[in-house]
């Protein structure tokens, strides 16, 4: 069976951004595809609109939430190839 939702990561994601006042939810790519859902996308965050303040983020490859943690956080978890687009 194909699932292709995001079991509800967009969701909580977006909540956070509305409730917090953020800039919009933003991704993380990397090469190759890796994931049937999310292609390239290697993690996504809310945008506060400061590398350095509290976020919720969510790494796709590990299936992991990093809550409380900042931009700088994230990107320190994830593999140097990373890009934003």
């Amino acid at each position: 069976m194909i699932r292709p939702n995001s079991n509800g990561i967009d969701e909580r994601l977006e909540r956070y951004n509305k409730e917090n006042g953020g800039y919009g939810i933003e991704a993380l790519y990397g090469s190759p595809c890796r994931h049937h859902y999310w292609g390239d996308i290697v993690a996504l965050y809310v945008n506060t609109g400061d590398s350095y303040s509290e976020t919720l983020s969510y790494i796709v490859d590990n299936d992991e939430w990093i809550v409380g943690g900042c931009y700088a956080d994230l990107v320190e978890k994830l593999p140097e190839n990373t890009r934003t687009i």
